[in-house]
């Protein structure tokens, strides 16, 4: 399976974000280098198959993904240990999730039609107040309406597309980053915190606003 997710993670944005990164670190580009000026595409082509890259899919794989546990619920869905079923309605667990991001109450029933459910959650999302936290220069905190940030977030700042999102309510998320940013040492129940915030970034960079929407 690694050799697999291996030979489809070199497409995406994520593992060229990660390899301009180690890029830089190794030498192979300055390190005052801006990842707009580089051609990301030429740097897999040059050093596919080298220790750079070879690092760069190490982290990826051990920060972002669990490759053990994905290939063990695979092989229980094809013992058939585990089942996939389809619906055409929510579950009663992802129900109060819905019920809780959209705080539209009882309008989230299982007579609603899912098409609908989507729609007012959508809507609600787009209504809602965030704020952007760029990760690459760590000195960027931006408040938007979902509705109004563009396709592409950019910190305005460093130009980089490593952003996180979070409620601009959210008062935990804003010190954590916040000591993030200034190097102070984090609890455990906070590092934890800053991943899930960092895999956030990964799916803002990968998909854009849609990782935001959806």
């Amino acid at each position: 399976m690694k050799p697999l997710l291996k030979l489809a993670l070199k497409r995406t944005t994520l593992f060229k974000w990660r390899l301009f990164h180690v890029s830089r670190r190794f030498g192979a580009i300055r390190k005052d280098a801006d990842m707009k000026g580089v051609n990301l595409n030429r740097i897999l082509k040059t050093y596919q198959d080298s220790p750079l890259f070879d690092e760069a899919y190490r982290e990826v794989f051990f920060e972002k993904r669990d490759i053990q546990m994905t290939s063990k619920v695979i092989q229980k869905i094809k013992d058939k240990e585990i089942e996939i079923v389809t619906t055409d309605r929510f579950s009663p667990l992802a129900e109060p999730i819905l019920d809780e991001i959209s705080h539209f109450g009882d309008l989230i029933t299982p007579s609603m039609p899912e098409k609908e459910i989507l729609k007012l959650v959508k809507n609600r999302l787009l209504k809602k107040k965030m704020t952007l936290f760029c990760f690459t220069c760590k000195d960027y905190f931006g408040n938007f309406i979902v509705e109004n940030i563009i396709e592409q977030p950019i910190c305005p700042k460093c130009k980089s597309k490593y952003l996180t999102i979070f409620s601009k309510y959210d008062e935990d998320s804003h010190k954590i980053l916040k000591k993030y940013a200034k190097s102070q040492k984090l609890s455990r129940d906070e590092k934890r915190e800053l991943q899930k915030l960092q895999s956030v970034a990964d799916l803002i960079l990968e998909h854009g606003k849609k990782a935001i929407i959806f």
